[in-house]
């Protein structure tokens, strides 16, 4: 008898140990559920991605020659048009106001390059040279570097692909000044919408990172 309740009173401590694991985990789980329409998550992915290591070459050693803007998606006007989405164009916004000031060629870069190029034409910049074959971060880098010989450039995209994209042209022999173009909706905590976009986009990049080191694609793999 003293056998079985020791075994009994055993398994009510097993039972209650995993009920608080469980009302923790819940809570946790929640919160974290929470976070995402909030500036709070988007904000500590971002402060952990720029918090993983780079290559040694990642960093300037040696002014910039050029300024290198990645694509950032094209979508289609009211009248049915290609035209460069919203991301696209805030990171042209950022290159146009570098241009102005370090008067660089502007390297444009992905499959939303003609449209890039147009745009800052538009706007009265000239020096632009086209990089059109790339369709992922991995390419942006490869095929930039092929396409014009640079070594050092000023990189515009977004922040939270910053990173990444820098450890892509580390890779590539190509040093980089970060120059973050924001995202057009800024994050704030009454802005439900706005927030969730920022922990997506955060989410996606702590994911692709993680991929980029433990499984490349084929064309970033080390030959």
């Amino acid at each position: 008898m003293d056998l079985f309740a020791k075994l009994i009173k055993m398994l009510a401590f097993v039972i209650s140990t995993l009920g608080s694991f469980i009302t923790v985990a819940i809570v946790l789980g929640c919160l974290l559920i929470i976070s995402l329409f909030t500036p709070v998550y988007s904000q500590a992915l971002l402060f952990v991605l720029n918090q993983l290591g780079l290559p040694n070459n990642a960093r300037l050693q040696q002014p910039p020659t050029a300024i290198v803007v990645l694509g950032g998606g094209l979508t289609n006007n009211r009248q049915n048009d290609i035209v460069i989405n919203q991301y696209t164009r805030a990171r042209l916004e950022q290159a146009e106001q570098l241009y102005q000031r370090f008067q660089l060629p502007i390297i444009v870069s992905g499959k939303e390059s003609p449209w890039m190029m147009r745009w800052l034409q538009q706007h009265n910049i000239w020096w632009v040279v086209p990089e059109t074959k790339s369709f992922n971060t991995c390419e942006n880098a490869k095929f930039t570097a092929q396409t014009i010989k640079v070594s050092n450039v000023i990189l515009v995209t977004d922040p939270y692909h910053m990173n990444r994209a820098r450890r892509q042209f580390a890779l590539n022999g190509i040093a980089t000044l970060p120059s973050s173009a924001p995202l057009p909706k800024p994050t704030q905590w009454s802005n439900l919408t706005a927030n969730l976009q920022h922990s997506r986009r955060a989410t996606y990049e702590m994911l692709a990172f993680a991929r980029d080191i433990f499984y490349p694609q084929a064309e970033c793999r080390s030959k």
